[in-house]
């Protein structure tokens, strides 16, 4: 049943058909070492025993079959320093006489157990299939030519992600329960096994991945395995309330743990704090360059406005390239066209002066040359601005209606009167005057 070694050490222990404790000892360590429960291990041997000594010829029935058990009202586990022979405490890994590092110190089977199960539930859970990461050539684009509405889209839908919990699963579920069900130990030693293990389940998350999918899952696991750390804390409170060494050694523990929590809650803060100052920082700096772009414009106009009174027509008009072109709606665009109007009226209205002096001069043939040549450059495209869906373009439509056709009609007649004033064989006929 059990290996040759052993059964050869089972046999020389009961030679004498007598179990003392050492012996005792002995089998137990090496049962353990080959995986066999102590408990099963020490019923066998009981039964291998009371066997023996029944089947002992002359052995009386009352004969003692192990030698006589100190008793004792003091409970729990020692060890034996196999150097020295020094009776250490039982949670230690050094020995206090000789300093001698025990190895192979068996973990708590109860703690063992609790983790074992752990295991085999995670092993239950069914793995989903991930999404590709990959960004594809479609998206690129799409950021390229559309940013300004993907960037609020996106920062909308990462928030609202945010707020859902971490996406729980039945071996989740099932895990939690063990976890916060499961009793706590009632052993110093196995106070602190258990402790020990809790408290390393509990996981500090890169702040470059707080806010990722999987930092959710690990925020859930972490509250859990904080839960459990209290509640061993709680009860290791009354266990041990007259070992203050060793409730202050928990205390410790329970403050690293915590700690992690801190950090992983200071580095969401931290990074969503970021955020907002780049986002704080963006509209500020567009708030301001916008502010100097107008600034920038008011002074051009203004530059415009003075090269108009002082007939600088070729001025004002590179002038005015140099204002940008922003939405045709846009009041800077309106001044803009405004700016137009007057700069060909004031022109216009230069040009006539300057042929009714040539007039005068009785230069008739240059006169009506120069009045031929005389032509209108629209300053709007009525047909790009007019829109009947847009009560906003009518209101241009208007403004070319209103200003640039009432300007047109005053050149044409200020035309027609330069004309009458001509000679009749150097006056021009009405197509001529209106093209």
């Amino acid at each position: 049943m059990y290996s040759e070694k052993l059964e050869k050490l089972i046999e020389l222990a009961l030679a004498d058909g007598v179990l003392t404790d050492k012996k005792k000892q002995v089998l137990l360590k090496n049962a353990q070492a080959e995986g066999i429960d102590p408990d099963e291990f020490e019923m066998a041997l009981d039964a291998k025993l009371h066997e023996l000594t029944k089947n002992k010829v002359g052995a009386p029935v009352s004969t003692p079959v192990t030698a006589p058990q100190t008793q004792s009202n003091k409970f729990g586990e020692m060890k034996k320093c196999p150097a020295c022979g020094a009776i250490a405490p039982a949670f230690s890994a050094i020995c206090p006489d000789c300093g001698c590092e025990f190895r192979n110190v068996e973990s708590s089977q109860n703690v063992i157990k609790f983790f074992e199960k752990l295991d085999d539930l995670e092993s239950t859970r069914q793995i989903e299939a991930t999404k590709d990461s990959t960004i594809s050539f479609g998206t690129i684009l799409k950021w390229l030519f559309f940013w300004y509405i993907m960037l609020p889209l996106n920062i909308i839908r990462f928030f609202s992600s945010k707020l859902k919990s971490a996406k729980w699963t039945i071996t989740d579920t099932r895990k939690e329960e063990l976890i916060i069900n499961y009793p706590v130990p009632n052993t110093k030693t196995d106070v602190f096994e258990f402790l020990t293990l809790a408290s390393s389940r509990v996981v500090e998350i890169p702040w470059i991945k707080v806010l990722s999918e999987k930092s959710k899952y690990d925020y859930a696991w972490n509250r859990i395995w904080i839960k459990k750390i209290q509640q061993i804390q709680t009860k290791s409170s009354i266990l041990l309330k007259h070992d203050k060494t060793a409730l202050q050694d928990i205390e410790n523990i329970v403050n690293g743990s915590k700690n992690i929590i801190k950090k992983n809650n200071q580095a969401v803060f931290g990074l969503l704090a970021g955020f907002f100052a780049i986002i704080a920082v963006l509209i500020i700096w567009w708030s301001v360059s916008n502010h100097i772009s107008n600034s920038k414009d008011e002074k051009i106009i203004s530059q415009i406005e003075q090269a108009i009174g002082s007939k600088d027509f070729q001025q004002a008009n590179d002038l005015l390239h140099k204002l940008p072109d922003k939405d045709f709606l846009d009041e800077d665009n309106v001044a803009k066209h405004k700016l137009r109007l007057r700069l060909a009226i004031v022109e216009m209205d230069t040009k006539i002066e300057a042929l009714e002096l040539k007039i005068q001069e009785q230069s008739y043939s240059e006169a009506a040359t120069e009045l031929k040549k005389m032509k209108w450059t629209p300053i709007g495209d009525v047909s790009y601005h007019y829109d009947d869906k847009n009560n906003q373009t009518d209101k241009i439509k208007s403004l070319w209606d209103d200003n640039e056709q009432a300007a047109y009609n005053n050149y044409i007649n200020k035309k027609k009167v330069v004309n009458e004033t001509l000679p009749k064989k150097f006056r021009l006929n009405e197509q001529e005057i209106t093209q």
